[in-house]
């Protein structure tokens, strides 16, 4: 385990004169994250549609706006991401649509920020900037109702409408196994009984052991800084 200082250092030196986008971050917490990487002195770009009803507001980095830059772009937008992750060494994705009921009333919007447009950001990334380290937020909800307590990762996916499903998607969908140029790696942070973080990642299985310790690397730092930063 890393001492409280050792951590502090891991994560100002990850995050300092580094190229961060967030995305949705106009939000209640991603402007709680892009304040706090302001103040690691990261170079900040939030970019968010500000969709009425999602949350998204100035007022929320208005103390920082000075200090970052926000760009009003949406995630569907594939021509404005493309442009958006160039030269980005880390890519927070908090954009989606979050309203369980909204999904079951317009299941086809919800899909299309949910899935869709998430798969235009990791085209972006495959094509325009592959090493962008990427830290997606899902939800818990795709796990549906509890079938035991506390749920944790070996937990039964069981979604109960459309925003389950649509946010399961981009975890579930497999890595283009010969046309990305990088190794993909998924990281999900769950808590043990004990109330302690803990980390699971995988890797493509069509990459080769390097590459995969590689991702397996990349992964495994990107979200223990980001944990670190929240804390």
């Amino acid at each position: 385990m890393l001492g409280e200082n050792e951590r502090t250092e891991r994560v100002v030196a990850a995050y300092r004169d580094r190229r961060v986008m967030v995305i949705g971050g106009l939000g209640f917490i991603g402007s709680n994250l892009a304040r706090r990487l302001v103040a690691l002195g990261a170079r900040v770009l939030i970019v968010d549609s500000l969709v009425p009803d999602h949350g998204g507001n100035f007022y929320n980095v208005a103390d920082v706006l000075d200090k970052l830059t926000v760009n009003v772009a949406d995630i569907r937008d594939q021509h404005a991401i493309n442009f958006l992750v160039r030269g980005q060494h880390y890519i927070f994705n908090l954009a989606g649509q979050v309203s369980h009921i909204g999904s079951m009333e317009d299941p086809l919007t919800d899909l299309d920020i949910n899935a869709r447009a998430q798969i235009f950001l990791l085209e972006a990334c495959r094509w325009h900037n592959p090493e962008a380290r990427i830290v997606y937020a899902s939800t818990r909800q795709f796990y549906g109702v509890p079938q035991y307590l506390p749920v944790d990762e070996e937990h039964p996916v069981l979604p109960t409408d459309v925003n389950g499903i649509t946010k399961f998607a981009p975890m579930a969908s497999p890595p283009c196994p010969s046309a990305s140029p990088t190794p993909m790696a998924r990281a999900r942070c769950s808590k043990t009984p004990k109330g302690a973080w803990e980390l699971s990642t995988t890797s493509s299985a069509a990459s080769s052991p390097a590459r995969n310790s590689a991702s397996w690397a990349a992964a495994h730092s990107s979200v223990i800084t980001c944990m670190s930063m929240m804390r």
